[in-house]
């Protein structure tokens, strides 16, 4: 039999292929004078929008459990400190790694074993607390990949769970908290962490800076313009990042001062305010949106990504528990 080359496809042709026992090694051989041209041209009526299509990278999965805190227990899982560093940063706007973790939540991490992946965590799920939190990374033509839920939104929200890496909740937002200080009831429209002098404070969103300097019992503070709705406040500083300065656009998570017990403070803490449209509001009871989400056109590919690196975390799971003693 006579095989033609495939040099005379053009675009709306519909090609059909059946392939016999005996002729696969000789059609497989004849594939190869297929020209980059027609290769092109054929990828391009199968797939007109010419979206690229998954894939799924040589990787390892790591499995474990929480004892005390992810850090510790992400390197008895293997996992190396970098990689548990990125991953609380991929859930900093869903997970609290200070109060939210309890022992018995579980974690699983797919790592690339690309060198040169742009990111080295391709996929993770979090069990915290009775909650599952997924993360798939994936990259949009014409962007920036990112990591996205198992519903193709962005974990990437408008604001983090918490400005700092903090020991505990000292005050919560209330209308009446008795003052240490003044000895007197009086609202408290803040929360106030408490950590350790010079913790590092970031900003929770991107913003403007708008005030920087000191200001009554707040002592050094901080504020910050998110946009025509939102502005936080950081108070109670011992000093502030270098060069910030009002007028300076400041990213979410970056450093702007650290903590310290300036003004009326009776030990070191951050007094951390929110405000919508300038009223006072319990930050932790917002719900920030999310940045993006997968266009539709794209979601049976994103979701296809998913399975398959959902089914690897799975089975990695089960081999966890039957190896738990």
């Amino acid at each position: 039999m006579k095989i033609k080359p495939f040099n005379w496809v053009l675009v709306g042709f519909f090609l059909v292929f059946m392939i016999s026992p005996e002729l696969e090694a000789t059609l497989g051989s004849s594939t190869k004078k297929v020209s980059k041209t027609n290769s092109k041209t054929l990828e391009q009526i199968s797939n007109p929008k010419n979206i690229p299509k998954p894939s799924v990278e040589e990787f390892q999965i790591f499995s474990g459990s929480i004892e005390d805190n992810l850090y510790s227990s992400g390197l008895k899982a293997g996992l190396a400190p970098s990689i548990i560093l990125e991953l609380s940063d991929i859930f900093s706007s869903q997970i609290d790694f200070t109060t939210d973790l309890r022992k018995g939540d579980t974690f699983s991490v797919i790592v690339s074993k690309n060198p040169g992946s742009l990111r080295r965590i391709l996929a993770a799920r979090l069990n915290v607390n009775g909650e599952t939190y997924e993360a798939y990374y994936f990259k949009v033509p014409n962007s920036q990949g990112a990591y996205y839920d198992e519903n193709g939104n962005s974990l990437e929200k408008s604001f983090l769970k918490a400005p700092l890496q903090y020991r505990r909740i000292s005050s919560f937002f209330t209308k009446k908290r008795f003052h240490p200080i003044l000895k007197i009831y009086r609202p408290h429209f803040g929360i106030d962490y408490a950590a350790p002098m010079k913790t590092p404070v970031s900003s929770v969103g991107d913003g403007k800076v708008i005030f920087v300097g000191t200001k009554g019992g707040f002592g050094k503070i901080v504020e910050i313009k998110h946009d025509d709705t939102y502005t936080s406040s950081y108070g109670h500083l011992s000093k502030f990042a270098p060069k910030l300065k009002v007028g300076k656009m400041v990213k979410k998570g970056e450093v702007i001062g650290y903590v310290g017990m300036t003004g009326l403070a009776t030990g070191p803490h951050l007094d951390f305010r929110f405000y919508e449209k300038g009223r006072p509001v319990d930050f932790t009871k917002i719900s920030p949106t999310h940045r993006l989400s997968i266009p539709q056109n794209m979601m049976a590919q994103y979701q296809s990504l998913r399975n398959k690196y959902l089914a690897a975390i799975e089975k990695a799971e089960k081999r966890r528990l039957v190896k738990k003693p």
